[in-house]
This record gives structure tokens, C-alpha cells and sequence, in this order.
């Protein structure tokens, strides 16, 4: 018997480009989500992106399963070097499926911790200002 599902591919992309109408540090933009997230750091706009198409997808397809596979951070490459993938997951039967194919496939791949403390503080939230919020571009 074979098992049938379907799969959905999504790319969000950005392009970090110095303008005058980008984000600046103390910006306020709303997610997807509805989230007022406080720009603190420019370098933010791809993982804003990652954020709203993950909600995105969550939303309109209702997965059981999603695999982001972002390239948004140079501290990976750092912990693991270019060969291996850093896994994060929140399911830990998904992570365990995953790490066992790319085995199989003979594919770097490493599970990285996910301290729930960091979570809280992974993100600035701050309530919206007023009702004129900025909108991210």
C-alpha cells in the first residue's frame, strides 16, 4: 500500500536593501500573525519573512508537519560547520524522521537544543503604539 500526502513548497524571500523607507531600529511592524514585533536589529527582515509565510502555511494548508529549510543564520555554520544541517523542531517524532532520512541519504544533519526559556525572549513584543502601526514593506 502506498501512502499518499500532499506536499507544499513555499518560498519567501527578501532582499536587505539600504533605503530610506526600510525598517530602522525602533520600528514597530505587525506579523501575519498580528504580533507588534519591535525592530531592534535591521538584519531582521528575512527571519520577519520566515515568520509570516510559516504562519502562512500553518494557516492555509494546515500541515501535520513543516520543513523550513532557511538558510538565515551564519551561527550554524559556525557550530556545525558547511557539511551539516542544524534541525529545530518542536516534534519530536518529525525531528527523529527527518535526522533518519537524511541518514539515509548520507546528508549532514544535527539536532540543535530548543531551550524553552530562550523562546520567550527569542522576539521583542511590545504593544501597538496606536492604531496608525507601521507595516513592514
Amino acid at each position: 500500500m502506498r501512502i499518499r500526502f500532499v506536499r507544499v513548497a513555499i518560498v519567501a524571500a527578501s532582499v536587505a536593501a539600504a533605503v530610506w523607507s526600510g525598517t530602522r531600529p525602533g520600528d514597530v511592524v505587525r506579523s501575519m500573525k498580528g504580533d507588534t514585533v519591535e525592530i531592534i536589529n535591521t538584519d531582521a527582515e528575512g527571519r520577519l519573512v520566515l515568520a509570516d509565510v510559516l504562519w502562512y502555511a500553518q494557516e492555509r494548508f494546515k500541515p501535520t508537519g513543516i520543513v523550513d529549510l532557511a538558510t538565515l543564520t551564519g551561527a550554524v555554520i559556525i557550530a556545525l560547520g558547511h557539511e551539516m544541517a542544524g534541525v529545530f523542531s518542536n516534534d519530536d517524532a518529525l525531528a527523529g524522521a527527518f535526522l533518519a532520512a537524511a541518514r539515509a541519504e548520507d546528508e549532514g544533519a544535527w539536532r540543535m537544543p530548543r531551550a524553552r526559556t530562550l523562546e520567550r525572549h527569542s522576539v521583542a513584543r511590545t504593544p501597538a503604539p496606536s492604531s496608525e502601526l507601521p507595516i513592514a514593506p
